[in-house]
């Protein structure tokens, strides 16, 4: 694992598909969210700017409330609505200037929460309060050895 820093995250967008699921639910979820995703923003024409993305919206126990995707474009707001409709499981989200901690995470799916555990520990012994969303990013999964790069990110009050 790298070090742990604060980072100022500028305002974005994504596509998701939010959803509150049983913990024993996510990897169905993530097997079938990012495919979907990639279908929908194909269907709009519009490209990612970023790897598949989940936000956290609350700590998994026995249920998460979660949304996977892709970080979009500010400009593609709008296209990205009138293409889907309203009847689109996907919606877009919009986050404004955040101020986050950020670990880089090297390993397997097992390290994970391990990682989760030092990034919160680092925010209880900070000045900030956690925020309202926490999220990873895929940088990279590797099929090979099941080793992934995922950048966590916690937001501060």
């Amino acid at each position: 694992m790298d070090n742990i820093a604060q980072r100022f995250v500028p305002a974005h967008a994504a596509l998701v598909n939010r959803r509150t699921i049983d913990v024993a639910e996510m990897q169905g979820y993530f097997d079938r969210v990012f495919s979907d995703a990639t279908e929908a923003l194909r269907s709009a024409k519009v490209r990612p700017v970023g790897p598949a993305r989940c936000y956290y919206f609350t700590a998994p126990g026995d249920a998460v409330d979660l949304a996977g995707g892709y970080p979009v474009r500010m400009d593609t707001v709008n296209i990205l609505g009138d293409a889907l409709g309203d009847n689109n499981p996907f919606k877009v989200v919009r986050h404004g200037d955040l101020r986050t901690a950020h670990l880089r995470f090297r390993g397997n799916a097992h390290g994970l929460s391990r990682a989760w555990e030092k990034l919160s520990q680092f925010v209880r012994d900070s000045e900030h309060d956690f925020g309202e969303i926490a999220w990873e990013d895929y940088t990279s999964l590797s099929s090979d050895d099941d080793t992934m790069t995922v950048d966590l990110h916690w937001a501060l009050k």
